[in-house]
């Protein structure tokens, strides 16, 4: 089923406790480059920033 249908859905986990949104915008910014590779690699289900 999983080749079939590719990985369950992926999972990014903001480890970065509660915080302003500007905060959650810089983060995912500055990791940019690592979230499209994280996206694009059909063997990871999971991203901890």
């Amino acid at each position: 089923m999983l080749e079939a249908f590719g990985h369950p859905p992926k999972l990014i986990f903001l480890k970065i406790g509660n915080v302003k949104l500007a905060v959650v915008e810089r983060v995912l910014i500055d990791n940019q480059q690592t979230i499209h590779s994280f996206l694009n690699d059909e063997d990871k289900g999971l991203l901890e920033l």
